[in-house]
């Protein structure tokens, strides 16, 4: 050791052993890295193995996640089947099944799109009242309030009157009865909102024309004796006297117990005194 240190100046150190002496520094970092990437590769394919690719397997597994509400996964499965299988059966199964996942997910276009080609495909089948039924249902859960835009409401009403048309005795008739009733009336509520926002405009013309159609339309809905009273108002904006004691009749005949009856008759009477 004394000797070392005078010779050289520094500690005396132990050679490496030769394996290592022998490798240089880059090698040694290559080999390392494909250690690890060999590593690596093994955890991945180990962990990311295929799923069933059975139709069968697939459907049994599409059912499992939508009872259970995992319904993202449920989707994946059912197309899955639509695009691995031409079996008829399974098809019309996984369509259905789509549709019914996509409604209670809330994606209420694509399951319009799924409930019509469904309906498109297997129009005879013992499904399709119940995919029309959902194709109507589809609509009416985007019905917004009476102030608002009322396209979908149109679209439920019209598929709700094919269901009755075309499956008069089926058991949900009672129910989309129930459900076309409010379409009615959430229509003829959206028309008396337009009317009583012309009316206080001063548009009393558009007024008269809205007011005129609803009228005719949903006779004796919910809303009937506001709109007479702001029909018989707007005409008697317009001096359109006539008009307006037919509406104010009309008013205090049909509901003699309205909020607005007592207005109506005090216009009346005064138009009886003036004789006109």
């Amino acid at each position: 050791m004394a000797t070392a240190l005078l010779l050289t100046g520094t500690p005396f150190m132990k050679p490496p052993p030769p394996a290592i002496r022998l490798m240089r520094p880059s090698r040694v970092a290559c080999v390392l890295g494909l250690l690890a990437l060999t590593a690596s590769g093994c955890a991945f394919f180990q962990g990311d193995e295929p799923g069933p690719t059975n139709p069968m397997a697939l459907m049994s597994i599409g059912r499992e996640k939508l009872a259970a509400k995992r319904y993202s996964e449920a989707k994946q499965q059912f197309q899955r089947v639509l695009e691995t299988t031409p079996d008829n059966e399974l098809r019309l199964e996984a369509l259905i099944n789509l549709a019914d996942t996509l409604y209670k997910n809330r994606e209420y276009e694509e399951a319009r799109f799924q409930y019509r080609k469904f309906l498109e495909l297997f129009p005879l089948h013992s499904l399709a009242p119940k995919a029309q039924f959902q194709l109507a249902m589809s609509s009416f859960a985007e019905i917004k309030t009476a102030d608002r835009d009322q396209t979908v409401t149109l679209e439920a009403l019209r598929q709700f009157d094919r269901f009755l048309q075309a499956y008069p005795d089926h058991p949900l008739v009672p129910e989309a009865k129930e459900r076309r009733a409010f379409c009615t009336a959430q229509l003829a509520n959206h028309d008396l909102v337009v009317s009583r926002f012309y009316y206080k405009q001063g548009k009393y013309h558009s007024a008269i024309t809205r007011l005129s159609s609803l009228l005719e339309q949903h006779p004796g809905f919910p809303g009937s004796d506001e709109a007479l009273y702001l029909l018989g108002q707007s005409y008697r904006r317009e001096e359109s006297i006539e008009k307006a004691q037919a509406a104010f009749a009309r008013l205090v005949n049909e509901h003699p117990k309205s909020r607005y009856a007592s207005s109506a008759k005090r216009a009346l009477a005064k138009w009886r005194k003036r004789g006109g």
